[in-house]
Formats: structure tokens, C-alpha cells, sequence
């Protein structure tokens, strides 16, 4: 069959995929389209079962929510409607009213995460955002985002007073992007760790440091959001990559339970695993968002919700929605081949509700 020409359409789900993680158990059908009955199965939305699938349709067969005798699922897909579940902003209101996020991001010659990340966090409605970086990166931060808050540190900064003093100020911390993996990164990650009862965004650098210091996540008394990617979670649980790609759902949620926190499990089809046992595929965004500085929009997207007092789990799920939605707005206006990070940050804009 997948030899031969013309459009092919699947019934209920390609034969050979496995409904419950997308594998390809042998050999499968390449469908063009898919119509399945009730609800998407976990297969056909995570990869490579999705590219097996083709367009899929969920046709109603009289199978719906009151069939599931009050238990929701363990697995959702968010879709533009969750969008209604964002804080509604009111006319009486001022800058502290949206949320102070603090974001620790960016070194010498590594000045674009903080960049990136600070407007994106702007864009998501922070009422403010500070910007802790090395001083090296003092102008760049001034001329790119002057919306935004500065405080610096150098070579001689006291790493653990100056973070006490910043997490003072803060509604939500995002830390990580850019920072290096320094002696002074390392002090900065585990004091953010130990003082922070804030919600807590970590990415990149700040997951690679805590790949090495596991035993730091019993410091922590902040509600953690970890936003790795397969790399990051390869070196954060020790598994081989191709292995963490074939079991995104299982290996995300293992991580959560075991350390408390909600797990954005970056890839094509990104996982969200939550404290209560829930997970979130995301099935938004285009592969023009492979780029440089992409994670770096999404923390900052992430940061702005936990900022506004989002919980963890739907700051995550919402967020990473949000980015994948704000590419596809993007790839509309300059294509996919030519999609950067700044494009993100502007498609943001086009994707969040005007009535919020």
C-alpha cells in the first residue's frame, strides 16, 4: 500500500502504529488522512506515529466527555480554546498589578538569551522584568530591551547576596538562559535554589549545572518549572537521547514525580508532565522554530505567565501552546526557512486574546 500512488485514508488509527507512544511496531501505513472517533489517540499525535497519520480528523461517533464517568484524562492536546483560561486584565490596574519577573540570563558574549527571553516575557503582559547579567552586557540590554529593569554583576559580585537581594523583588524567576556553566553560574543556580519561594523557570545552562548537583533539588522550596530539551534531559537523567525520544510521556512524568516540579520536555511535539500526573502534547508550531533563541522566547513566554500568577502546570502547557502558536503566526508572514527568534517574539502578539 505505501508503495502504490494516490491518497490514502486510515480508519480509527494507521495499522502499526502503537496507540499509546507513536512507535511504529514493525512497519505501518502512511495514511494521508485520518479519521478517528471520539478522541486523537497518543500515537497518532507524537512522533513517528504522527507523520504516519497525515491530517487527522476526530469525528463524533457519540463518544464524548460524559463518557469518561467523571475521570479526566491523564493526556490532554491544549487547544486554542485554553486560551481562555489566561488572567483577564482589568482597566483599573497598574504595572505591579501583571507580575515582576526576574530573569537571570546571559554572559559575556551570550547576551541574546537574555535578550530574547526579557522580550518575550514583556510581549506576555509582564507588568515588569528585570534583567540580572554580567555587566559586559550592560548596553546591549539597555539599547534592545529598555523596558526592562537592569542589574548587573561582575567577577567580584558577592553571587549569593546578589541573588538574595534580586529574589527580594521577584514574582516569578526564570533562570538559566546564556548564563555559562562558571564557578559563578553554579553559585548563582544553587542560591536561586535555596532562597527563591517564588515560582522558578529553569532552562539551559541552569539545567546543565543541576545535571551535575541532583542532590540541590532538596534545597529547593520554590515551585520549579524545567524546560529541557532532549539534550538537557539526556544529561539530567542519564538516558541516552534516541531512548528519552521514544518515550517522551514516561520519561518526563518519571522525572516529575521523582523531583517535584513540572517537566516542558522540548521536541517536536513537546510534553508537558505535571506534578498531579498529567501530561500535555503540545501539537502546536512548525519546524521553521528550530532556531537560535527559540527556547530562550518560550522561558521568557513561561516566566510572564508564572509572573501573573499562573500555576505551574498551565503556565507550562499554556506557554508552550503560546510559542508554538506565535510561530505558525510567524511562518505565515516571512516562511518557514526564514523564521527567527525575533519573529517569534512579534508573532506573540498575534496569538493572544485582544479581550484579555
Amino acid at each position: 500500500m505505501n508503495e502504490k500512488q494516490g491518497w490514502k485514508v486510515a480508519v480509527d488509527i494507521a495499522s502499526g502504529i502503537s496507540a499509546d507512544d507513536g512507535r511504529i511496531m514493525g512497519i505501518a501505513f502512511r495514511a494521508d488522512f485520518t479519521a478517528t472517533f471520539g478522541f486523537a489517540k497518543i500515537g497518532q499525535l507524537l512522533y513517528p506515529g504522527a507523520s504516519m497519520t497525515g491530517k487527522l480528523a476526530v469525528e463524533d461517533i457519540g463518544i464524548d466527555g460524559k463518557s469518561l464517568l467523571g475521570e479526566e484524562p491523564a493526556v490532554r492536546r491544549p487547544e486554542e480554546s485554553d486560551l481562555a483560561l489566561l488572567p483577564k486584565r482589568s482597566d483599573d490596574s497598574n504595572k505591579g498589578s501583571y507580575g515582576k519577573v526576574l530573569i537571570f540570563a546571559g554572559s559575556r558574549n551570550m547576551a541574546g538569551a537574555a535578550v530574547f527571553s526579557a522580550r518575550a516575557a514583556c510581549r506576555t503582559g509582564a507588568g515588569l522584568v528585570k534583567v540580572a547579567t554580567d555587566e559586559a552586557n550592560r548596553e546591549i540590554i539597555q539599547t534592545l530591551v529598555p523596558e526592562a529593569v537592569l542589574t548587573t554583576y561582575d567577577t567580584g559580585t558577592d553571587m549569593c547576596a546578589f541573588v538574595k537581594e534580586q529574589i527580594g523583588w521577584a514574582d516569578a524567576v526564570v533562570l538559566g538562559p546564556g548564563i555559562g556553566r562558571t564557578a559563578g553560574a553554579e553559585q548563582m543556580v544553587q542560591s536561586v535554589l535555596m532562597e527563591a519561594r517564588v515560582p522558578c523557570l529553569l532552562d539551559a545552562d541552569a539545567l546543565n549545572i543541576l545535571a551535575e548537583h541532583p542532590e540541590w533539588f532538596r534545597q529547593a522550596r520554590a515551585d520549579l518549572v524545567l524546560t529541557p530539551h532532549l539534550g538537557e534531559m539526556s544529561r539530567l537523567c542519564r538516558k541516552p537521547v534516541a531512548e528519552i525520544k521514544g518515550s517522551l510521556l514516561e520519561t518526563a512524568g518519571t522525572y516529575a514525580a521523582r523531583y517535584g516540579g513540572t517537566v516542558v520536555l522540548k521536541d517536536v511535539r513537546t510534553v508537558t508532565a505535571c506534578q498531579n500526573g498529567r501530561f500535555y502534547i503540545n501539537t502546536t508550531g512548525n519546524h521553521g522554530m528550530a532556531t537560535a533563541g527559540s527556547g530562550d522566547v518560550l522561558t521568557g513566554i513561561i516566566g510572564a505567565l508564572l509572573g501573573q500568577a499562573v500555576s505551574s502546570d498551565k503556565a507550562a502547557f499554556l506557554g508552550v501552546m503560546i510559542h508554538g502558536m506565535a510561530g505558525d503566526a510567524a511562518a505565515r508572514k516571512v516562511g518557514r526557512t526564514s523564521l527567527t527568534a525575533s519573529d517569534l517574539i512579534e508573532g506573540i502578539c498575534e496569538v493572544l486574546p485582544q479581550k484579555l
